[in-house]
């Protein structure tokens, strides 16, 4: 790189400026040193060619920067309401006792365009003084990162001095300026119906699959399960206990899937709802968690029926024995996963043989189907026969409660509502008046 310039003093003493133009952007964190020589006509008459020169001397600054989180040391952070990443950015070749302005942005790496929280990109800036040429500084990003689950963000740095850009680093593949935002997902089933519907037996296991994204692969992470009681939203408690589970992985990849097991004695459950809720951690810090009471993919449902007979008119446990009688009996369900199909199946019993009731031969019986919107609610399943000669009897609505597999219409008994003794089930037939 050389340039050359002819000059005729007029004074013997003055300055020329020489100037170079020339392509700079491999000099990254080199200092170049300009020499040079005067000539009168063909001979060399004097030069300035001082290698140390401080003078003659030109500095292109060079910077290199790791982001980490301030919680987990790491490249990796929760996306909490409030989050601190700290950039280290290392300098080399500035000229020391000189101010210098470092300013940062973070990026999306997806799209490629700035992180906007609140519609304003998150970015930071510090003003340093170096005493030496080579050295590091901190920029600190404090943000609420809340909306980042499943994000990668990419922090960039600029370095000026008097408003001046002197460099950049600015590469969105850089892993070492890349933070990572991890995402959890559950999915709660019983083991035994393998569906979001449990019954409350001595022994039940629910698998709760959980589906993650963006972590960094080979690194070791803990996830952390605990059953809540939906209604309550406090801890499920077994014997005073509260139901945890948890587990160890080391992910080849950033996104895929981990299971957690349950197993617990579920059988005071019967009407109740529970819902797992999950968190992962790397190095005791929590960096994921998926923790929403109104989750149903979470949902683990444990169904009961409560059953009110009565004659279909007077609304009473009682009906005359006649040759058309309706009795209609409200089942009241409680713990139902909204938006499937159930099967409600009732027969009437009688209540001094408990034995069911059958005319003519035939078991009296009645069926409803139903799909519920809500996880508590009715239905009503109705029941009419020919009771003349039943006069003084009464019987007992029992019904069984099936959950209807739409796509193989398989029906699997969930729970039933089956007291002999039950009042509200007992619809006794009178003589009818003379």
């Amino acid at each position: 790189v050389t340039t050359e310039k002819e000059f005729s003093p007029k004074t013997s003493s003055g300055k020329v400026n020489v100037s170079f133009t020339f392509d700079a952007s491999s000099l990254a964190g080199k200092t170049l040193v300009v020499f040079e020589e005067l000539y009168e006509g063909e001979e060399k008459i004097t030069q300035h060619t001082d290698l140390d020169s401080q003078e003659q001397s030109i500095f292109f600054p060079s910077i290199g920067t790791t982001a980490k989180d301030s919680e987990t040391e790491d490249q990796i952070a929760n996306a909490d309401e409030e989050v601190t990443l700290i950039d280290t950015v290392s300098y080399q070749n500035l000229i020391p006792d000189m101010t210098y302005v470092l300013k940062g942005q973070l990026m999306d790496k997806e799209t490629g365009e700035p992180v906007l929280v609140d519609e304003k990109p998150v970015t930071s800036e510090l003003e340093f003084t170096p005493e030496q040429a080579n050295g590091s500084v901190e920029v600190t990003f404090t943000f609420p990162a809340d909306t980042l689950k499943g994000k990668t963000t990419v922090a960039f740095e600029t370095l000026t001095h008097e408003d001046r850009e002197l460099c950049t680093h600015a590469d969105i593949e850089s892993k070492e300026q890349t933070i990572y935002f991890p995402e959890i997902e559950t999915t709660a089933k019983d083991q035994a119906t393998d569906s979001h519907i449990s019954r409350p037996e001595k022994e039940v296991t629910i698998v709760d699959v959980v589906e993650y994204k963006n972590l960094i692969p080979q690194k070791e992470y803990k996830l952390s399960g605990q059953l809540m009681l939906k209604g309550f939203e406090e801890p499920l408690l077994i014997d005073e206990k509260p139901v945890t589970a948890e587990t160890t992985f080391t992910p080849e990849e950033a996104n895929g899937t981990v299971e957690l097991s349950f197993t617990f004695d579920a059988s005071a459950l019967q009407g109740e709802t529970i819902v797992c809720f999950e968190t992962l951690t790397y190095q005791d810090k929590e960096v994921g968690i998926h923790a929403d009471i109104e989750s149903l993919p979470q949902s683990v449902f444990f169904p009961e029926i409560h059953t009110t007979a009565q004659d279909s008119e007077t609304g009473e446990h009682e009906t005359p024995a006649d040759e058309d009688v309706t009795i209609v009996d409200t089942v009241e369900y409680r713990s139902l996963e909204p938006g499937k199909t159930y099967h409600l199946a009732g027969i009437l019993m009688e209540k001094d043989t408990k034995k069911p009731l059958e005319i003519d031969g035939k078991q009296i019986s009645a069926e409803t189907t139903f799909t519920p919107e809500a996880s508590d609610g009715t239905a009503e399943v109705t029941f009419t026969f020919n009771g003349k000669d039943l006069a003084g009897k009464s019987l007992v609505v029992f019904e069984k409660l099936y959950v209807v597999d739409t796509d193989t219409k398989e029906e699997t008994e969930i729970t039933s509502h089956e007291d002999i003794t039950d009042e509200g089930q007992t619809v006794t037939l009178t003589e009818l008046p003379k």
